[in-house]
């Protein structure tokens, strides 16, 4: 006899996403994908919140890998809600009457946790890809000059077109506070507004003001600024996009 053990991949983000109860129709769509693949006779029982056994009597291992590649084909051609279903399964099986069958069930979860952390690895590094893009599309490729400061005013990050608005280089912007290319006038009304943000007063601002370039020249800048937070709630950072006037 064999035995397959299944866990969903994705199912927190659908959960996520879509509420509980589409999460519940995700779990019945992949037990019925399931189902459908075994023979008739086979045992297939939900085990957990997302994870499944299926016992198989009377089953070579040819066909129990079978069955298994049968069930991540129909699996890997469903789209929910825009959402690759990913499902990781382990099989094992008893050959002979000595195997013990527990033991053959421990194999068949180590070999799914197995599959279902290189599902994750693999994911992390699809979602790492996607975030590198986005970042160089949005932040370095964008028409519009950004930088990022802390609320001790230290510079964290700037974009090429920020940098070459005010002469500097990327490294040399990181060396300096916002406060130090702000014309002195400005500084005030500059650090009510990060207070403000800071104290979660208020979650962006606006404001005109004259930045000093490295060549010692002021120009004229108009600030869209807002306060990014961490998985706490509390501000981490903000961001400015900055439009020359």
């Amino acid at each position: 006899m064999g035995v397959i053990t299944a866990d969903l991949d994705n199912l927190k983000d659908i959960n996520d996403l879509y509420g509980h109860d589409q999460g519940d129709e995700f779990i019945k769509k992949t037990a019925q994908i399931i189902k459908d693949s075994v023979r008739q006779g086979d045992i297939v029982c939900r085990v957990g919140g997302d994870e499944f056994t299926v016992v198989l009597v009377n089953i070579s291992e040819e066909a129990i890998y079978d069955i298994k590649n049968r069930i991540q084909e129909k699996v890997s051609d469903i789209d929910y809600f825009d959402t690759k279903v990913s499902l990781s399964l382990g099989v094992s099986i008893k050959k002979t009457e000595e195997d013990n069958i527990e033991d053959v069930i421990k194999m068949s979860d180590k070999n799914m946790y197995e599959m279902k952390r290189d599902n994750k690895n693999k994911n992390l590094k699809r979602r790492l890809s996607l975030i590198k893009n986005r970042e160089k599309v949005v932040f370095e490729e964008g028409p519009v000059a950004i930088c990022i400061a802390d609320f001790d005013s230290n510079i964290i990050d700037a974009n090429h077109k920020f940098s070459n608005m005010l002469g500097y280089s990327k490294n040399e912007l990181k060396n300096k506070t916002f406060l130090e290319i702000t014309k002195k006038k400005d500084r005030t009304r500059n650090l009510n507004y990060t207070e403000k943000m800071l104290n979660n007063e208020i979650e962006y601002f606006e404001m005109e003001k004259k930045y000093i370039k490295k060549s010692g020249e002021y120009i004229n800048v108009k600030l869209k600024v807002k306060v990014v937070k961490d998985n706490n709630g509390k501000p981490a950072f903000n961001i400015a996009f900055v439009e020359e006037l």
